[in-house]
């Protein structure tokens, strides 16, 4: 650490999720409205760069970089260091920012005191935040006094991905061109991101495999898909062909933590490396 945390009042902790909000990210009223601007980057994971907090310049173990996400209904989450948080904000046109009653969410992991001392001066930080600016690729969220500036910075998608890479990723959501598909108990569809862009995975019949291209803003593209040539029931052959064809498709990839999401338009595969129950 490049400086001590501040000794700072303690945060109201709520252990249920925030769902409801009163402003819609991504409704432009005027070029000068900040919220215009913001939704550019909705549902992106953006890390913590640079962060001073009560005049003194803090850093975060690497492992532990706090994150945000800004969401429409006015819903922002990410990382604190061992534990996730939520919250509901409002932002006026011109960057005024503030976090809205009942305070900030947070999901309830003990880590190391040091861990957990940081995750409480960063939280502490983001509920003193006043106004908001975003510059160029950057979000910077500052107090009244500008004391404490928290400015975070979108990872490059190779870093993201690196996270997951060589794991079994397991489907979890499909929608198709706005339309809902359902994934049967029965079958499991996979994706792992090898090394040397490679992807490779198990479909509703067929094992799967192709090349990936990443760029640093986080566009994708899968190509050269093959797979092996078994039949199966004719629902199992529709859902793998819909899965080939959406993932032919994709041009968009975020990373957040164990979850991958691939999308272009209304048409989503969701992964997860977590069990599916």
């Amino acid at each position: 650490m490049s400086g001590q945390f501040p000794q700072i009042a303690a945060l109201r902790f709520i252990a249920t999720a925030l769902c409801t909000g009163t402003l819609l990210l991504g409704q432009p009223s005027g070029n000068s409205d900040v919220r215009s601007e913001l939704s550019r980057f909705q549902d992106m994971e953006y890390r913590l760069g640079m962060a001073y907090i009560e005049g003194v310049q803090t850093d975060f173990a690497e492992q532990f970089t706090p994150s945000i996400r800004f969401h429409s209904g006015g819903v922002i989450s990410g990382t604190a260091g061992a534990n996730r948080y939520y919250a509901t904000v409002s932002i006026a046109p011109n960057g005024q920012f503030s976090i809205e009653e009942p305070g900030i969410a947070i999901t309830r992991v003990r880590g190391e005191a040091q861990v957990m001392k940081a995750q409480s001066a960063f939280l502490s930080a983001l509920q003193s935040a006043r106004m908001l600016k975003v510059e160029n690729d950057r979000i910077q969220l500052g107090s009244a006094d500008s004391q404490t500036n928290l400015t975070f910075a979108r990872p490059a998608a190779a870093d993201t991905l690196s996270e997951v890479k060589n794991t079994e990723l397991r489907l979890v959501r499909f929608q198709n061109s706005g339309t809902p598909v359902g994934l049967p108990s029965s079958v499991t569809i996979t994706l792992t991101f090898g090394d040397n862009g490679q992807v490779s995975g198990r479909s509703a019949v067929n094992t799967y495999g192709g090349q990936y291209t990443l760029t640093s803003d986080g566009k994708i593209t899968v190509q050269n898909l093959v797979s092996t040539q078994m039949a199966g029931p004719s629902e199992l052959m529709t859902l793998e062909h819909a899965y080939f064809d959406a993932l032919a498709r994709v041009i968009q990839i975020a990373v957040n933590g164990k979850q991958v999401t691939l999308s272009i338009d209304n048409t989503v595969l969701e992964f997860s490396a977590a069990p599916v129950n």
